[in-house]
């Protein structure tokens, strides 16, 4: 559980602005060796980010295969390079897969952000060189 406190004083009166998420991971596994990898996971009520480094270094494009079986709730995967978003699944429901290609372009340090929202389930991320 991470809380993010924030307060602003004026005077002698003032506002707190608390900030709340929260991340039940069950399980994870991961494997980032060589030109291709996997990331997954299993979690209850997961609301909030998960980010993972991935080495995709020196590479243009590269292959993904996701799925995901949620009991509720949504996640999002996404790519992303420092604040740039490179790509992103949409919001995924109940039960989704999909396959393709991604584009890198100049991209670098390069991390696989999961958005949670409520989501109880599991996914799995994979990618592989082109």
């Amino acid at each position: 559980m991470v809380i993010y406190t924030c307060e602003i004083s004026v005077g002698v009166s003032y506002i707190t602005i608390n900030y709340h998420q929260s991340a039940a991971m069950l399980s994870s596994n991961s494997d980032f060796t060589g030109d291709g990898g996997f990331k997954e996971a299993q979690f209850d009520q997961f609301r909030g980010n998960d980010y993972n480094t991935i080495n995709l270094e020196n590479l243009e494009v590269i292959n993904y295969k996701y799925s995901s079986e949620l009991e509720s709730g949504e996640i999002i995967l996404t790519l992303v390079s420092g604040n740039k978003k490179i790509w992103s699944s949409g919001e995924l429901g109940g039960q989704s897969k999909d396959s393709g290609e991604i584009v890198l372009k100049d991209a670098k340090n390069i991390k696989l952000r999961v958005i949670g929202k409520n989501a109880t389930g599991k996914y799995k991320f994979e990618w592989g060189v082109k």
